[in-house]
Parts: structure tokens; C-alpha cells; sequence
């Protein structure tokens, strides 16, 4: 039985000087605008602007090509009055235009008109970029923060010195053929956008200009599900292969690694070997996977093997994936990762990054080339990068060189800011504002826990975190065993660290639904996936723990531990009972390493001895309106110590939530049966293996069960929120309790 049944030429990409980031040029474009008057878009405004104004008012003519350019007198309507306005204006000497004239510009008082054929360039487009935002439900008023910049400033975190300049957007406008909708609100010059939302997805034709004068197109996306995510599907099933065939398609193209010596800064943890030439042209070889469905352009994913591994070593996962409706392309790229160790070093995620984006520049000049297998297939707005290994980590950075992905998915991926030239620099203290995709193996050798962890502390947009339950690093893969020590698990220390528990196919199954999932919601907009990408679907799964940051808006935040035992509104937490709270990091340092490991700082909650109850509370002052808010939610994990015996899954404890309105009302809502769950993973070999269940898992209160506990509690004056932890006294214990708490909010 299947297992998802069964368990529910570009040459020189970039010039790598000063390792300067690779922005995706527009081709040829301008950012086009309109002059006020010129009707017919022309770029002169005489007597034909108010003639054919007139012609299509009075004598149902053909409508003009800028109907915002025809509103002479920018009064927010076209009629007969713009027409005389004009003529006076060009024969009687009445006043001239407003804005934007005599230039080319944009309309200074937007209205409900727009210029469906701009008739004037403002300057030429640097860049194009793609933004998603956050996630709303209708009705609430949302607040967004456009892209800062056209692509993140880096600094040399020695010197200080800048590697790519800082050089941000200083003001930020609508496309002159687009309208941003009646609801919401664009600050020109801090790019903040905020109002309410229709439910759907919505696409803003928007533009940014930046510290030296250049423009950049902004293709922003924003997503309103109705007041109680009604369009949400529960139960989706795409564990298994799809019936659409998937045929391979075998391509190459040139790429030349840049050599330059010396480096411009520092490589961690190497030689400094001087390479061999200053450059080096290969033909990288391609195995794309095409899904024979229906004609149409499709989304396209772009993955990177990893160190170690090639390009046809993933045929088997990636095919899955593609027979799910998805263009898949796997590149084989040895030279970033393996053939001059000692230059890249164990790093070379920059340079695998580049030939990401050289790779899907060589496949979009695929896609235009009659005859093709790939021609007009692939969406070109709709590209993910994705990767093993160092590959995952080489996808997220190559999201940072091209602002027009989509999304990422790095499976087992390493921390590129402990482990490449990125160390250096101040990238990765904030990973790309995209939909982020990270999936771990819980025993995996290669690439232990805590390294994806961080990844997850450091996501700026939608991101899920999954780690999973029994697989390792090279299951992946269609053969290898990398990273999987070929051992009988056992319940005890070192092995139960270190021994894969579930096949091959069962990891695989799980991957592939999870990748399907995230290019559905983020690829094909569909929004009856998102509790399998939020964490709710995952409650209690004995698969895969889960931890998600949606980034919604509104949210509502209680506390990220960054202050404790502050909170963010500057009131102080209570703590009682025998637990001991501190920050820190719920792990002990892994092995491998490297050392220092970069911090993960959560609550800390020990049991030293007595194991009783213990209380956190939060006092919200001022009071909260819970009122059109859907669920509580936090990330929760038991202690991971490396290669040592911990306490199995989470059943031992017991957790109340209890939430306290302005006049003293108390809800209280048990959430100990999210932390219980299955005692043994379904798809085990040996059958029966315990769940250590060691990793974050989200943790979720709906807000109407408080509700059902409490009718009268007010939800729009919530005073505080508590936290009750117990040790179920009939539990068996390995050692002493130890557990992480991280983000807890309101959504």
C-alpha cells in the first residue's frame, strides 16, 4: 500500500568582486508614467488630447489610452469639463495641468483612474523584485512593510566595511497602469502599507526608487482569507506520487566560475589556498522533470544537490514532486561544493547560489525557444529555489541574489552563517522576507539539530520548520546512506541519536507532501493547504513535528523571550512553582560542530528535583481585543541532549492555558492531549520505536474553546494570559524535565 494512504549559455552569472550581490535585471525596461493632458498618450499634449477626449465622451469614439492623463482638471472623473479645461488651458491661457506635467511622473492625488498605456518612460528599471506580505483574514486591518531596499545591504562584520552598499528605497509609488485597491494605503516614502482586505489574493503593481536615483519594480502579493478560514480543506492528501506522468528532459549550459585571489574578505575556517586560474567554464548538466499535464505555464522549482551528492541522485523525490503539476530542474554543480575544497572551503554556498540563478536564466531561455519540450511552460513569476543539504542552505542564498523568487524549500539544509564565507558578514542575521519551506531529519548525522533550528529563529516571512520523526540526511537521496549510521535503533544512549527508524519511502512520501503543499499555496495560490503549512494539521502527528510563522497581520505578540523576564509592553512575567525559568537554548551543544554554535535563545523551564507545578503569567496591560483573533499558538520542544538518553515525547507533561478577562473572568483550556499523541512512530522499523518528539512543535489554542469553557469571559478585554505546566506524577522520567518556549502570540 502506498505509503500517503497508508500514513494519512549563460556564462558568468555575476562578477563575483566584492562578492556583490546579483540583483535580476528587467530587460530593456522603463518604468513608464503619463503627462497630464496628453490623452492619447502621444508624449505632447495639443489639440488632439481634448478632441479625442471629447469624440469618445460625446460620440462613443474609441476610448483613450490614459484616462488618467485625460483628467485635465484631476478632479477624479472624466467629463466634459476636462475636455474645455484643456482647451482653455492650450488657447485661452487658463491654467496648465497639475501634476505630473509638464513632465512624465505619476498622479500625485491617486483616484480611481489609471493609464492602461503609459505614453512616457520616467527612467530606466534597475531591477524587478517579488514581495509576498503577510496574511490577513478579512476584515482586520492589516500593516505591511514594503522591501527596504532593493536587496539587503552586507557589511564585513570586522571592518565594518561594506561589501554590498547599503542603498535604500526613498520613496515608493503605484504603477501608473495599476490601482491600489480602495482599502488600503501606501506611505510613499516609508513604503508602509496598511487598511483592510477583500477576501482572495491580491497582486499591487508597485514601484520603489532608492538612494541613487534608480527604480525598481515591486511585484507585491497580499492574501485575505474570510473571518473564520473557511477556505481552508482539512485532510489533503499528497504523501503519494500524482497519475500525471513525469518524462526527464536532459539539458546543459556554460557557466564560468569567477577564481579572484585574493579574497575579498576573510573565508572561514580555511587555507586560503590561492585557486588555480581566476575563472573556471564548465558545462553544468541539467535533469529536468516535466509533468505531462495540461498545456499551460507552470511553476518552476530549481534544485541544487548537495556536497557530495549530483544531480541524478534525487530522481526519485524530485519526479514525486513533479508529477504533482511542477516543473522540476536538477543541476549538477560538483565545482561549489567539492572540487577546490580548499578555496570555497566546506562552504561554497555563494557560489552554488549563482549557478541557481544562472540556472534558471539558461531554463527561461529554454522556455522561448520553438520546439522545445520546455517552451511556454514555465511561469516565469512563479520560480522556487530548493536544495539538499548545503544545496538547501545555496537555495535560500540564491533567494538573496535574485529578489524575484517565490519561495524556498531547503531539505536538511546547513547554516550557511556558520559554515561559508557568509561567517564573515553580517547576511543571514535575517534570512530573505520570502516563504521559506525547512525540512530536517531527526536522525540525521550530517546535519544535526540544532543547525536548522536557526534558520527558523531567523525568518523574516511565512516560514515552516519540520522536522522528520526517524529519517536521516541521505534518505533524500535515491541510494545513499550519508549522514545515516547503519545501526539498530535502540532506547538508549548514543544509538537513539543515530540510528534511522523509517525507510527511505516513508521519508520521501512525507517530503513530498510537504514540498507539493508549500509550491501549492505559494506557486499556485492555493489557500485549502495553508494548516498543513501553519502547523494545525500537524497536531499530535507521529510523522513529522511542526513550528510555523505564518506572519500574519495582525498579530498579536505576547512575548519572543528576547527581554525576559520582561515583556514587550514593558510589564514583568510572574513565575511560581519549582521550575526554574531562564533563557537559554533548549540542546546541548551537537556533534559535529562547528564552534561557537551561533545562539538560540528561548524561555527555559527546569525541574530541579520536585516536579509540581509551575505557573507562567503574563499580565497584558493594556488589555487585549481578542475578539476577531482565531488561536493562541507557541512553539514548545523537550530537551535535546546529543547522543545522551532524554525523557521520550512530551505525554509526561501536562499543560493548561487560562486566559483572564478585565472583571476577573478565567478560561481555562487543557492542551495536554496535543502534547501526548502516538507513543510510537506508525512506519517504525523496528517496529514500535518510541517518538522522542524532541523537536518544536507548534502548540495551538483556538480561541472559541475558551469560550465554550467560559461563555461569559470577554475576549476584547483580555488582562492576562497563564501558562500551567505539571509533571504527571505516574510518568516515567530518563532525567531531569527540561523544556523551550518560544513566540507565543495571538493570530
Amino acid at each position: 500500500m502506498p505509503i500517503g494512504r497508508a500514513l494519512l549559455d549563460r556564462g558568468r552569472a555575476c562578477a563575483l568582486a566584492l562578492l556583490l550581490l546579483c540583483p535580476a535585471p528587467v530587460a530593456a525596461a522603463d518604468l513608464l508614467g503619463f503627462q497630464r493632458g496628453d490623452c492619447n498618450a502621444d508624449q505632447s499634449w495639443d489639440l488632439a488630447d481634448p478632441i479625442g477626449l471629447l469624440v469618445w465622451l460625446l460620440a462613443n469614439g474609441p476610448l483613450p489610452p490614459c484616462a488618467d492623463a485625460c483628467d485635465a482638471n484631476d478632479d477624479g472623473t472624466l467629463d466634459i469639463s476636462d475636455g474645455i479645461y484643456s482647451l482653455s488651458a492650450l488657447f485661452v491661457e487658463g491654467p496648465s495641468p497639475g501634476a505630473p506635467y509638464p513632465l512624465c511622473g505619476f498622479d500625485p492625488t491617486p483616484d480611481n483612474l489609471i493609464c492602461e498605456d503609459p505614453g512616457c518612460p520616467i527612467g530606466p528599471l534597475a531591477s524587478r523584485r517579488q514581495w509576498i506580505g503577510p496574511t490577513t483574514r478579512v476584515g482586520l486591518e492589516l500593516t505591511a512593510a514594503l522591501p527596504r531596499h532593493p536587496q539587503s545591504p552586507v557589511t564585513h562584520e570586522a571592518s565594518g566595511a561594506p561589501i554590498v552598499p547599503d542603498t535604500p528605497f526613498v520613496e515608493y509609488g503605484v504603477r501608473a497602469d495599476a490601482l491600489l485597491p480602495a482599502t488600503l494605503t501606501l506611505d510613499t516614502v516609508t513604503g508602509d502599507l496598511s487598511g483592510t482586505l477583500e477576501v482572495g489574493t491580491k497582486t499591487l503593481s508597485l514601484w520603489g526608487r532608492d538612494s541613487v536615483g534608480l527604480f525598481h519594480e515591486i511585484d507585491a502579493e497580499l492574501t485575505a482569507f474570510s473571518s473564520n478560514e473557511s477556505e481552508r480543506i482539512p485532510g489533503q492528501s499528497f504523501f503519494d506520487p500524482a497519475p500525471h506522468p513525469v518524462s526527464i528532459v536532459s539539458e546543459s549550459f556554460l557557466y564560468t566560475h569567477d577564481l579572484p585571489w585574493p579574497y575579498p574578505y576573510e573565508l572561514w575556517n580555511c587555507l586560503g589556498t590561492a585557486p588555480p586560474s581566476d575563472s573556471l567554464t564548465q558545462a553544468k548538466l541539467l535533469r529536468i522533470h516535466v509533468p505531462q499535464v495540461t498545456v499551460g505555464e507552470l511553476p518552476l522549482l530549481i534544485f541544487h544537490h548537495g556536497s557530495g551528492f549530483t544531480h541524478s541522485d534525487y530522481d526519485l523525490l524530485l519526479g514525486r514532486i513533479a508529477s504533482h503539476g511542477f516543473i522540476v530542474a536538477s543541476v549538477n554543480d560538483a565545482t561549489s561544493f567539492s572540487t577546490l575544497p580548499t578555496y570555497y572551503c566546506w562552504g561554497g554556498h555563494d557560489e552554488a547560489a549563482r549557478v541557481l540563478v544562472a540556472t534558471r536564466a539558461a531554463l527561461e531561455g529554454f522556455s522561448g525557444e520553438v520546439g522545445h519540450p520546455l517552451f511556454q511552460r514555465i511561469d516565469g513569476d512563479r520560480v522556487f529555489y530548493g536544495g539538499h543539504s548545503r544545496g538547501g542552505a545555496s537555495a535560500i542564498v540564491a533567494a538573496e541574489f535574485d529578489p524575484r523568487t517565490r519561495g524556498v524549500i531547503a531539505l536538511q539544509p546547513t547554516d550557511a552563517k556558520a559554515d561559508s564565507t557568509i561567517a564573515g558578514t553580517d547576511r543571514w542575521n535575517e534570512l530573505p522576507d520570502l516563504p521559506i519551506l525547512a525540512i530536517a531529519a531527526e536522525q540525521d548525522t550530517d546535519v544535526v539539530y540544532p543547525w536548522a533550528e536557526r534558520l527558523t529563529e531567523r525568518t523574516t516571512g511565512a516560514a515552516t520548520m519540520v522536522t522528520i520523526y526517524g529519517g536521516c540526511h541521505g534518505f533524500t537521496t535515491d541510494a545513499s546512506l550519508n549522514g545515516c549510521f547503519n545501526c539498530n535503533w535502540e532506547a538508549n544512549a548514543p544509538t537513539v541519536d543515530q540510528c534511522p527508524y523509517i525507510s527511505r519511502e516513508t521519508q520521501q512520501a512525507i517530503s513530498t507532501h510537504l514540498a507539493v503543499v508549500f509550491l501549492r499555496r505559494w506557486g499556485l495560490d492555493d489557500l485549502s493547504v495553508e494548516g498543513w503549512l501553519d502547523g494545525e494539521e500537524w497536531l499530535g502527528s507521529p510523522l513529522a513535528s511542526v513550528s510555523s510563522s505564518r506572519h500574519f497581520s495582525p498579530q498579536i505578540e505576547v512575548d519572543d523571550f528576547a527581554e525576559f523576564p520582561t515583556l514587550p509592553s514593558g510589564e514583568i512575567w510572574s513565575v511560581t512553582g519549582v521550575a526554574v525559568a531562564e533563557l537559554g537554548s533548549c540542546y546541548d551543544s551537537p556533534i559535529p560542530l562547528p564552534t561557537p554554535i551561533p545562539a538560540i535563545e528561548n524561555l527555559i523551564l527546569q525541574w530541579n528535583g520536585a516536579l509540581g507545578e509551575t505557573r507562567l503569567e503574563a499580565p497584558l496591560d493594556p488589555a487585549v481585543d481578542l475578539a476577531d483573533a482565531r488561536v493562541f499558538r507557541f512553539r514548545l520542544k523537550n530537551h535535546d541532549r546529543w547522543q545522551l538518553l532524554d525523557n521520550f515525547g512530551l505525554g509526561w507533561l501536562q499543560l493548561n492555558v487560562e486566559l483572564d478577562d478585565t472583571l476577573g473572568t478565567t478560561a481555562s483550556v487543557s492542551l495536554s492531549a496535543q502534547l501526548a499523541g502516538e507513543a510510537a512512530h506508525p512506519d517504525s522499523t523496528p517496529a514500535s520505536v518510541l517518538l522522542k518528539r524532541q523537536r518544536f512543535i507548534d502548540v495551538i489554542a483556538p480561541l472559541d474553546e475558551f469560550l465554550i469553557a467560559e461563555p461569559t469571559l470577554d475576549l476584547s478585554e483580555i488582562a492576562e494570559v497563564r501558562l500551567r505546566f505539571t509533571i504527571d506524577p505516574t510518568a516515567t522520567l530518563q532525567t531531569v524535565p527540561r523544556i523551550g518556549l518560544d513566540d507565543l502570540r495571538f493570530e
